[in-house]
C-alpha cells in the first residue's frame, strides 16, 4: 500500500487519531483503563504547548474526546478554541481489578496470563469483555462511514483518546504485516487516516514522525 500524505476531500474523511499525553502510570507501564483517571505529566504538556506554539497542531473541522481525565486535558491542550463532543464509546478498556497494576504486579496470577496469551479476550476480573469493548469501537468507525458518506465537511475530524483503541481501530483498518497495523502511538502521537466511506485508506501518515517531509 502506498502511504501518502493528501487532504480531506469528496467522499473521504481525514481523521486525526490522537492518544493522550503520557501520565505518571503510564512511565510506570501500569494498566490504566477507564477506572483509573490521572491527569497528564507537565512534561506531557509542555511537548503539547511547544507544539502549539510551533503551529505543529491538525488543522480540523471536529472533535471527538474521550471523558477521561488526561484525554480532555490533551484536547484542551490541543484545540482550545474548538468544542469537543465527548463519547464514552471512545475511551479506554475497563482492566477491573487490574486497573493501576504493572505486568508485574500480575504476571503470576493465571486469569491474566490467559488475558496476554489471547491477546486480550479473557475478561478481566470485574472489567469489560472484549466483545463489547470491540462492538464500541466499532461503533465509532460505524459512525465515521456515515458521516463521510452524509456530512463531508464534518472532517478533518480529530479523535483524542487512548492507546488501546487505537491499536483497535489500526487492526481492523490495517492488514497484518503493514506498517501500520496494530499501531502503538506514542504519548500525545497522532495518526492521520484517510478513508473512503466503505473504509478504505488512501492515506496515512504519523503526523509527529520524524521521517515525516
Amino acid at each position: 500500500m502506498k502511504h501518502e500524505k493528501e487532504s480531506n476531500s469528496d467522499g473521504k474523511g481525514l481523521v486525526y487519531f490522537i492518544r493522550h499525553g503520557l501520565t505518571q502510570a503510564n512511565l510506570e507501564r501500569k494498566y490504566i483503563g477507564s477506572r483509573c483517571d490521572p491527569g497528564i505529566t507537565e512534561d506531557s504538556k509542555q511537548l503539547i504547548t511547544e507544539r502549539v506554539r510551533k503551529g505543529e497542531v491538525p488543522d480540523i473541522n471536529s472533535l471527538w474526546v474521550s471523558p477521561m481525565r488526561r484525554a480532555l486535558e490533551t484536547a484542551s491542550l490541543y484545540f482550545p478554541h474548538i468544542d469537543a463532543l465527548i463519547l464514552d464509546d471512545i475511551k479506554e478498556r475497563d482492566f477491573g481489578i487490574w486497573d493501576g497494576h504493572s505486568w508485574e504486579d500480575l504476571k503470576d496470577i493465571k486469569p491474566y496470563r490467559r488475558f496476554i496469551d489471547t491477546g486480550g479476550r479473557v475478561t478481566p476480573p470485574e472489567g469489560e469483555t472484549y466483545e463489547d469493548y470491540a462492538k464500541r469501537l466499532d461503533s465509532v468507525l460505524e459512525r465515521i462511514r456515515k458521516l463521510i458518506c452524509e456530512e463531508a465537511g464534518y472532517f478533518p475530524l480529530a479523535i483524542v483518546g487512548h492507546g488501546g483503541p487505537v491499536l483497535y481501530w489500526t487492526s481492523k483498518l490495517f492488514k497484518k504485516g503493514d506498517e501500520f497495523h496494530n499501531y502503538i502511538l506514542p504519548g500525545a502521537g497522532c495518526l492521520a487516516i484517510e478513508v473512503t466511506a466503505d473504509l478504505v485508506i488512501t492515506s496515512v501518515y504519523d503526523f509527529y514522525s520524524k521521517s515525516r517531509d
